[in-house]
């Protein structure tokens, strides 16, 4: 006759089973709700991308259907709608209201250095060497930078010899920084084919070197611009410190950037660079730039009166 298995080793066999069925199902479980919460922020953000896309097509269908835009063009003013669950804010502004690469002054562009407190050799050697970059000659002006410059510095290529495509090149530059570069790249564009800049579409960055970093003044200007915006008049006169030339052609290129946020935070950019008198006749609008980013819209919070 076999002898009994104690009953206390079959318990412990037991137990031990059912506490490794318990590991897995914890795991399995913990698993599933990772998944879900994946699936959750997928959804949320695609929800969030679609709404910001919505807002800047809400912000085109506006702006096409003005004869005069001028209303839409002070890239400060932020305008706010909802689009299902999201809140969505969005900006229109000219490139007038931006200095043009390709066509401004070395005056113009050393007054933007200077308002953004480059020193002074810096900025003289900077703005050089952009022109140097743009011209069609091969002779480095003084401070400035050519072929054997760039080389020199271990770059294998050399000035460009030719027109900015985009603000994006500015990079390739010489004494360009990264930092420096994303300080200076919403004040300019090589879309507005302007020498000057229109003052009644500049941001308070475009004015600032335009006044000579005279905030208090800038800021009273601003101040005017939105409230007769508001109003429905025409914008303030507006005088730059230094006689630097002014443009008052709004010009057919904008920039459209539109934030969405959801109730649970989720949150999507987009910035849309379009132009609304293309070479095709058959087409009102030609979309330059399309790009998954763009500045803070819901900082700071309404109530500070830029918000309409």
């Amino acid at each position: 006759m076999q002898p009994r298995r104690p009953q206390g080793i079959v318990l412990i066999s037991v137990l031990w089973v059912l506490a490794l069925l318990s590991i897995i199902a914890a795991g399995v479980s913990a698993n599933l709700r990772d998944d879900a919460k994946l699936a959750g922020n997928l959804v949320a953000a695609a929800q969030a991308r679609h709404a910001a896309e919505g807002g800047v097509q809400v912000a085109l269908l506006a702006l096409l259907a003005q004869s005069t835009p001028a209303g839409w063009q002070a890239g400060d003013a932020v305008h706010e709608l909802g689009i299902g669950e999201a809140t969505v804010r969005f900006t229109v502004a000219s490139e007038s209201g931006k200095i043009d690469l390709n066509r401004a002054p070395e005056g113009l562009l050393e007054a933007l250095l200077q308002s953004t407190g480059v020193e002074a050799g810096t900025r003289r050697s900077i703005v050089a060497a952009i022109l140097d970059w743009r011209d069609a000659d091969d002779s480095p002006r003084p401070d400035g930078a050519e072929d054997p410059h760039y080389l020199a510095a271990g770059k294998r290529y050399g000035a460009k010899d030719g027109a900015f495509e985009s603000v994006d090149e500015l990079q390739l530059v010489m004494g360009m920084s990264a930092q420096l570069f994303r300080t200076l790249r919403p004040a300019l564009t090589v879309h507005s084919r302007l020498a000057g800049v229109n003052p009644q579409a500049a941001s308070r960055q475009v004015l600032l070197a335009l006044r000579d970093g005279d905030a208090e003044d800038v800021d009273q200007y601003l101040e005017q611009r939105e409230r007769r915006r508001q109003e429905g008049l025409a914008p303030p006169p507006f005088a730059p410190a230094s006689g630097g030339p002014l443009a008052r052609a709004s010009g057919p290129a904008f920039s459209l950037h539109a934030q969405a946020r959801l109730p649970n935070g989720a949150s999507a950019h987009i910035s849309a660079l379009v132009d609304l008198r293309p070479r095709d006749r058959k087409a009102r609008v030609r979309v330059l730039d399309w790009r998954h980013e763009g500045p803070e819209l819901f900082q700071p919070p309404p109530g500070d009166g830029r918000w309409s």
